[in-house]
């Protein structure tokens, strides 16, 4: 009788071996996609903490400084990678790049966990080579996204003011600067990257109105006008109180076209002054809707200046009926859409 031994053969082994090296080919990259994922959820957390940090820094410093105006703040338009180790704990990550405006950060680029982070105008992260998505963006962000150094039309930037920029141009060269906002279409005249706030025309007259019985010689007597206290009592009532939330005062030219520091006012709403016409391109610009409407100078103590159908600048009595097109100053807003065209 022969005896039975408890062994693997040979074809047994194999059999195995080939099984766990299936198994193995399996499990490898599932299991080494799961660490990869852990590194970047934890590499996405500690950039989202860094970014926390800094702002708690930054709000902590404001207070301070508000407190004693001897307080020397890091948080400033000066601030660079050297200065965010004192602001929060970095661990093992690195910063690679940062800016801030003077009142947010607006760059942030982060090495963690062998990943680049790079912050997004929405608050969130873009790893390595991924874009940030488009929307929801701030509209400054979006609007210098058309800046050129080379540009002569569209957006330019000024020449005494390296945080203003400006639109000029015919509607061909500038044609994505349209803005549909508390009801109404405006066009984007100018904004500042210093304090973050955009000055917008409506795109039409609003109303026809006489501006006054008769021309204003002092700011009590624009303040009185007619003209005033539509624009100010009347069209601010119409708009949405979170739209007025957003909209700063501003000052306003009323005075003499070639003196226009010689009557000002600070409004909510106000007119477009002939400086900023021209500075749009005049006759055939983009502020140019071949019908009438008013500006805010006075050509004398007698006639307020107006744009002709033509385009062309000109001035009449007050008693007139022309179209009056807002002129407001807003906090930059978040925008969920579009392109800026008309359509």
């Amino acid at each position: 009788m022969s005896k039975r031994h408890n062994a693997f053969t040979l074809i047994e082994l194999l059999a195995v071996i080939i099984i766990l090296a299936i198994v193995a080919l399996i499990a490898t990259p599932i299991i080494l996609d799961v660490v990869e994922d852990a590194r970047i959820s934890a590499g996405r957390s500690e950039a989202q903490m860094i970014l926390g940090g800094i702002n708690n820094y930054c709000a902590t410093e404001d207070v301070k400084y508000q407190l004693d105006n001897s307080y020397t703040k890091i948080c400033t338009t000066d601030m660079d990678v050297d200065n965010v180790p004192t602001m929060v704990n970095l661990g093992n990550a690195t910063i690679d790049k940062i800016k801030y405006n003077g009142t947010k950060l607006t760059e942030l680029v982060i090495e963690s966990n062998n990943h680049k982070f790079t912050l997004c105008s929405n608050g969130q992260f873009a790893m390595d080579d991924e874009e940030c998505p488009k929307f929801p963006a701030s509209l400054i962000s979006l609007l210098l996204e058309q800046y050129s150094a080379d540009n002569t039309t569209g957006l330019v930037k000024d020449s005494t003011n390296e945080n203003l920029y400006y639109y000029t141009g015919t509607n061909e060269q500038v044609a994505n600067n349209f803005l549909w906002y508390g009801g109404h279409q405006w066009r984007v005249l100018e904004f500042d990257t210093s304090d973050n706030t955009l000055t917008l025309i409506t795109q039409q007259p609003l109303t026809s109105i006489s501006p006054a019985s008769a021309g204003w010689e002092s700011e009590e007597a624009y303040n009185n006008s007619y003209i005033n206290n539509w624009l100010n009592d009347y069209f601010w009532n119409s708009l949405d109180s979170s739209i007025q939330a957003t909209i700063q005062n501003s000052i306003f030219n009323v005075g003499i076209y070639n003196n226009v520091s010689e009557i000002t006012t600070t409004k909510k709403v106000g007119l477009l002054d002939e400086d900023q016409y021209k500075r749009a391109g005049n006759a055939d610009s983009f502020l140019d809707i071949k019908d009438y409407f008013w500006l805010g100078n006075r050509y004398n103590s007698s006639f307020v200046h107006n744009v002709r159908v033509n385009g062309n600048i000109d001035s009449k009595s007050p008693s007139n009926s022309y179209g009056v097109r807002a002129v407001i100053k807003i906090s930059d807003i978040t925008i969920t859409g579009g392109d800026g065209t008309l359509v």
